[in-house]
């Protein structure tokens, strides 16, 4: 595989290759297989495992694994499940590398304090993690990420969480990371690309809550070609960063286009295997905002990372990459860079819902 061969060479040469972690398995059901609460039959079913997912093993009773998709842990029969030893890039001295240039690239706004007894700060975007501090009232701080209602932001002790609900954020309206790779605000020739097709009549999102990217990216012949993604501002830096990092290890991606370059038609954007963001429209079949309407929402590579939903599969010409037991260069799952770019800033994958597998999508919650 390509994108095998270019990391491994990325990595002898700049650092050891990461541990393979032996804590994965991969399902081998024909189809589906249950998830149960319980390392047994008269446990009740909670949920399936679909073909060809790899999840992370947490324990083990007899031929009972337990196991962790993303969003649910559960218990599944060894019969259908088999060892899968996954590479934690994440770990990787080149990438590590890669992605703490990144990091130091500049905050993508700042937060100042308006609690007047100032805000407890945590390690972790969770209310019952441990404190790391308090914030001074009125006081400024670098912004660096936007998770599930909290900010981390930078201190002189290093970085901390803080509830949003404590904070007044200000986003800078640009940024550079590195020669290819920046974001602007929607305006000029960009606002007139997208007026009428993405950014329809009806769109509530002002333009000031998105940015437009620049970015650059390797094609899977290995040749480089500017992209460009609109998202939300508040994703935008990390955004950046994701797909330098991609791009520092020549992970292939087809075309990144914005989807008014299909006028604004998701299923031909998503044939095209055109990986996208930003989408004024609703979820499929239903009444309700896609994550995709407020630039919180990414297709990658889509016609070989389709949506699954028993027989149904779209895009219809990604029905060849349904199956997720093969093996095909660009394959999302958890032990793919991709995925784990992005799972470290927080974003869930639709790959592990249960019900309908949504293999290209990534979301956001802020």
């Amino acid at each position: 595989m390509k994108r095998c061969i270019a990391l491994v060479i990325a990595l002898l040469l700049c650092a050891a290759l990461p541990c393979a972690a032996e804590d994965y398995v991969r399902c081998t059901a024909s189809t589906s297989v249950h998830l149960r609460s319980g390392p047994g039959t008269e446990y009740a079913v909670v949920g399936s495992l679909q073909r060809g997912a790899l999840v992370r093993q947490i324990d083990a009773i007899g031929d009972w694994r337990l196991i962790f998709d993303g969003f649910l842990q559960a218990w599944v029969s060894a019969r259908y499940t088999e060892p899968a030893p996954t590479v934690d890039w994440l770990e990787a001295g080149y990438i590590r590398d890669a992605l703490d240039a990144a990091e130091r690239a500049p905050a993508m706004g700042s937060a100042t304090c308006i609690a007047a007894e100032g805000a407890v700060a945590r390690i972790a975007p969770d209310a019952n993690s441990a404190p790391a501090g308090v914030l001074e009232p009125n006081t400024p701080y670098p912004l660096y990420e936007r998770r599930e209602g909290f900010l981390r932001v930078r201190t002189d002790s290093g970085d901390v969480w803080v509830d949003a609900a404590l904070m007044e954020a200000r986003l800078c309206e640009r940024l550079t990371l590195d020669e290819g790779f920046s974001f602007r605000p929607i305006e000029g020739d960009v606002q007139q690309r997208i007026n009428g097709r993405s950014y329809g009549a009806n769109c509530t999102v002002p333009y000031s809550d998105l940015r437009y990217l620049s970015i650059l990216y390797c094609d899977f012949e290995g040749d480089v070609h500017p992209g460009e993604i609109i998202c939300n501002a508040s994703v935008a830096r990390e955004m950046l960063i994701i797909f330098r990092v991609l791009y520092e290890v020549r992970y292939p991606l087809t075309m990144v286009r914005l989807v008014d370059d299909f006028d604004a038609v998701d299923r031909a954007s998503m044939s095209a295997n055109n990986t996208s963001c930003f989408n004024f429209r609703l979820i499929a079949g239903t009444d309700r905002l896609s994550n995709h309407a407020l630039g919180l929402a990414i297709d990658v590579n889509p016609q070989i990372n389709p949506y699954v939903s028993g027989s149904y599969v779209s895009p219809a010409n990604g029905a060849a990459y349904a199956d997720r037991l093969q093996d095909f260069e660009g394959r999302i799952d958890a032990g793919d860079l991709c995925y784990q770019l992005f799972a470290r800033y927080g974003w869930q994958w639709g790959g592990a819902w249960q019900g309908a597998q949504d293999y290209q999508h990534f979301e956001k919650y802020l």
